[in-house]
């Protein structure tokens, strides 16, 4: 899933390349009217992918004229993808994947095709974590997506309007944390009102992970980088430092867990105070003229 970023486009078609994948999806949000310019940077973009896909494969594409924004671009295009394959991985245009993230997501895509407990796999992760020795990925239940893979069996459960969220839904999924429980039930209801800040479609697959009671699938090994936070039209510089992550080699034989075993709320709750918790009133307000000394608002 692309936008207007040709350099980032460059390293991560660069690692597509390599795999060389039989079908290839490409997905292309449109021009904003009000940024002159953009339609050209838009259109390099497209150009350039198109023009270096050297290996023989099967193209698809879904380039927008208009600009549709982050929630309704990318929930749309995965929805495409999905409506022509059953499984895939899904990158966005700033996430380098690691020479070992296509051979992962591939095999855990193969071992829990029919396993409904697991509807996510992460590519990305905060921490390199080994709960044993034998295993290489473990579960928890947030969906990380700068990299990932799925199958057309889990985003059926996907909402982008989350037409069925009740606030006593959380609360079930975080019985012994009635803090974090709220919380989310604060950022979905701002997804919801569309505050500023939340024109976004990922809380929406995370909620669905969540209130299906599944899992997600992430490796020991953080597998893929981000490398595009410092410029993205979306809020994720306060966690750059996180994504920004080198990447790992993964042992060759890829041991997965039975979903259920090997759960990390460690790991959860580490997730939980970079991404999600609420900073506190002090932190926001300096956070704010920070950005607007820097120029950000």
């Amino acid at each position: 899933m692309v936008f207007n970023r040709l350099e980032t486009v460059k390293q991560t078609l660069g690692a597509i390349r390599k795999a060389a994948p039989r079908q290839f999806f490409i997905a292309a949000d449109g021009p904003r009217e009000s940024r002159p310019g953009e339609y050209e940077m838009c259109q390099a973009v497209r150009n350039y992918i198109l023009e270096h896909i050297d290996w023989k494969c099967e193209v698809k594409v879904r380039f927008q004229e208009k600009n549709l924004g982050c929630k309704e671009h990318v929930s749309s295009s995965i929805s495409w993808f999905f409506s022509e394959v059953e499984e895939g991985i899904i990158l966005e245009d700033d996430c380098l994947p690691g020479k070992d993230f296509f051979r992962y997501a591939a095999a855990a895509l193969e071992f829990y095709r029919n396993d409904p407990s697991v509807m996510h796999i992460n590519g990305n992760i905060l921490r390199n974590y080994v709960p044993d020795e034998k295993n290489c990925a473990y579960f928890y239940r947030y969906a990380h997506v700068w990299g990932w893979a799925s199958w057309r069996r889990a985003w059926k459960f996907y909402d982008a309007d989350l037409k069925d969220f009740t606030p006593d839904k959380m609360y079930g999924i975080f019985p012994d944390d009635r803090r974090q429980a709220a919380r989310w039930n604060e950022i979905l209801t701002n997804v919801i009102a569309e505050k500023p800040g939340f024109n976004t479609w990922d809380f929406q697959w995370t909620y669905a992970v969540m209130v299906n009671n599944a899992w997600c699938v992430s490796p020991v090994r953080n597998l893929v980088s981000n490398i595009g936070a410092e410029q993205s039209t979306h809020d994720m510089k306060d966690v750059a430092e996180f994504l920004c992550t080198q990447t790992f080699d993964m042992p060759e034989m890829l041991n997965f867990p039975i979903s259920g075993e090997h759960c990390s709320l460690e790991i959860e709750r580490d997730a939980y105070r970079m991404f999600y918790k609420k900073k506190n009133l002090f932190l926001r307000i300096f956070a704010k003229i920070s950005k607007i000394f820097s120029g950000i608002l």
